[in-house]
């Protein structure tokens, strides 16, 4: 049995949790299971909370912000908790999102638009925008619990990134709860509308004015800081704010892990669904020899191109509901290649899949190439690929098991 977590010195958690059980609609947890439960992700890093709050709606984030800032404690919002790199464990307040801030509040297939609170996972939106042609761009591995508060955290991609980019690259417009418990709107503004915003001594009013005054100040350092490839998840996004881009605070939050501002409810873009995909799944020999290939695959204009090692390969194998990927893979790749082609024409897609397969042989990448263009012949490839985080984190060998630190 393991010994209760320690309380965190000099907070006086009991007021706290009084207040916030006396204002908040939702559930207070300060009890040691709770906090021990909520001290992981599916990172290697453990940190207990001070506290766990539900918020059943906006009013009880803004008096849990509110009351956490009145006692000094940090507040950090949480969806489903599985990042890799500890975004959603600290020391402070713990806000779960994903109990009851979880509704889809809008859906306009016109404008192929969605307006969602936090805690609504990926695969209930692209569900429910289904019926109409579309979904959510991004497609991450853990689709099936990841919730759009979370994606908009840590600018969540999936592999379909090549095609449909990143959150970021879908977020309109947010409503946000501020560091002081006040409450704002953030998207795209023309300079006469944040010059507006920009008057007076409110929290909104101060980051209208001054956060143009600090892009332009370091102009030069965003300019050469940032790195130069185009998928990035790390940091605040100040270079979405120079070079004469629109000023949009709803996609410079994005990425922010909960630092600058909580998510109260979203406005993002749907994307139309393709009608069919198929797969290219090269095998070869060595990582390397994997990495190699993925330039030939990003000039077919792919949909995605996702590696997966041995480890993983290796850890299917061992369960039963995965025994079909072994069966149809040819010798024993030390990684295979997943790419994917979709759209509505089959003849295009496979022809896709002919001018792949003809440009990894004629350069020497893999030493086989399977096609899986009909759903049948995808399933088990599939299904794999959702499970290959879940496959990694169970897998241990005696008391090892693999801990995950960078993302």
């Amino acid at each position: 049995m393991t010994a209760a977590p320690e309380r965190t010195a000099g907070v006086d958690e009991a007021t706290l949790e009084r207040e916030l059980t006396r204002q908040l609609d939702g559930e207070v947890a300060f009890d040691d299971y709770t906090r021990h439960l909520f001290s992981q992700d599916a990172s290697m890093y453990t940190m207990t909370p001070v506290g766990v709050v539900y918020p059943r709606h906006v009013a009880d984030v803004v008096a849990a912000v509110r009351l956490a800032g009145e006692a000094g404690i940090p507040v950090l919002a949480r969806g489903a908790a599985t990042s890799l790199a500890g975004q959603t464990v600290g020391p402070g307040l713990v806000l779960d999102l994903s109990r009851h801030m979880n509704r889809i509040t809008e859906l306009d297939p016109e404008a192929r638009t969605a307006r969602v609170e936090p805690g609504v996972v990926q695969d209930d939106l692209n569900r429910a925008a289904a019926p109409h042609g579309l979904m959510f761009g991004p497609d991450t591995s853990t689709s099936n619990r990841a919730t759009i508060g979370g994606m908009i955290g840590n600018n969540s991609a999936g592999s379909g990134s090549v095609r449909f980019g990143m959150t970021i690259d879908h977020v309109q417009e947010v409503d946000v709860v501020l560091a002081d418990g006040s409450t704002a709107t953030f998207g795209v503004v023309d300079e006469a509308e944040r010059a507006r915003r920009a008057e007076g001594t409110t929290l909104e009013a101060a980051i209208h004015r001054e956060l143009p005054r600090l892009v332009a100040e370091h102009a030069d350092a965003i300019a050469t800081g940032f790195p130069s490839f185009w998928r990035r998840a790390g940091g605040y996004r100040l270079d979405r704010l120079v070079d004469g881009a629109p000023f949009d605070l709803a996609k410079f939050l994005v990425g922010s892990e909960g630092t600058l501002a909580i998510v109260t409810s979203a406005r993002v873009g749907l994307v139309p669904k393709p009608a069919r995909q198929v797969f290219a799944v090269g095998h070869f020999e060595t990582v390397q020899g994997a990495i190699n290939a993925t330039e030939d695959a990003l000039s077919c204009d792919p949909a995605q191109v996702e590696l997966m090692d041995k480890t993983i390969l290796d850890l299917s194998r061992q369960k039963i509901e995965y025994a079909a990927l072994g069966q149809i893979l040819k010798g024993d790749p030390e990684a295979l290649l997943f790419v994917s082609f979709t759209g509505d024409d089959q003849d295009e897609l496979v022809a896709s899949l002919d001018r792949l397969t003809e440009l990894w042989e004629r350069n020497g990448h893999g030493y086989h190439t399977l096609r899986a263009i009909t759903p049948a012949e995808q399933g088990a490839l599939l299904k794999v690929r959702k499970s290959a985080l879940g496959l990694l984190m169970a897998a241990s060998v005696g008391a090892l098991r693999p801990l995950a630190f960078v993302e």
